[in-house]
């Protein structure tokens, strides 16, 4: 997973999420918890496995920004 594809998945806007070139942490959680509370397989009636497979894409998303927001040096 890259950068352009983690925020893709968690339908954010890149100009928010980097924000002077520092990934916004906040942005991130919100973005993820807009998209857990309709994609997570709890939250659906008889979820398939494209369900599942979506919500795992988007919490790999959510944890490789996390990362990179994690190891980027505080302003």
């Amino acid at each position: 997973i890259d950068l352009k594809t983690a925020v893709e998945r968690l339908q954010m806007d890149p100009s928010v999420s980097t924000a002077g070139g520092v990934l916004n942490k906040g942005a991130i959680k919100r973005a993820f918890f807009v998209l857990a509370r309709v994609q997570h397989p709890d939250k659906i009636s008889n979820p398939t496995e494209a369900d599942q497979d979506r919500f795992a894409a988007t919490l790999e998303a959510y944890d490789f920004l996390n990362a990179l927001a994690d190891e980027a040096p505080a302003h």
